[in-house]
């Protein structure tokens, strides 16, 4: 309990003073985009300045911090909605409001590369991701593992991935 506190309390002030939050990942719902375990990079972003496809670090209302993919941004009386998903998830998270939203996720690090976000290639490769969330169980599998392992192929030799 003590430990979400501080992280509650770390983040929120870190992010608030437009300074980057760098943490520890927990749980398979962005797998295999992010791990367990991976060490990720939050840029304070506001959520009018996000893109589909982005990976949107926000807190849900019961309290929990997320991360997952924004898919997408609507209007509703006068007020920006938006709707993520987990890459993992079968189904959408509930509706996130500006006020949630703590920045999108930017560098994602495992123990052996650290890996960049960003750039016209990481566009397309979320806007590939984004539809694949928009297909059926077994097509969005299919979608994701081969666009997971062609990532990891060319990241070593393309601007898709950089070396950190």
């Amino acid at each position: 309990m003590k430990q979400k506190l501080l992280f509650e309390s770390l983040a929120l002030d870190i992010l608030g003073q437009g300074c980057y939050l760098k943490f520890c990942a927990r749980g398979s719902s962005m797998s295999p985009f992010i791990r367990n375990g991976d060490i990720v990079t939050v840029e304070p972003k506001k959520a009018s300045e996000l893109n589909l496809g982005d990976i949107v670090f926000y807190r849900r209302t019961g309290g929990q911090y997320v991360a997952h993919r924004l898919i997408k941004k609507i209007w509703n009386n006068g007020s920006l909605v938006l709707t993520t998903k987990g890459d993992n998830m079968d189904y959408l998270d509930a509706p996130v409001s500006p006020g949630q939203v703590l920045g999108r996720i930017i560098r994602i690090e495992d123990q052996s590369k650290g890996l960049r976000i960003g750039g016209r290639a990481v566009l397309i490769r979320n806007r590939l991701s984004l539809n694949a969330n928009y297909r059926d169980n077994y097509t969005q599998g299919l979608l994701r593992r081969g666009l997971t392992k062609l990532w990891w192929l060319i990241g070593g030799r393309t601007t898709l991935w950089e070396k950190g």
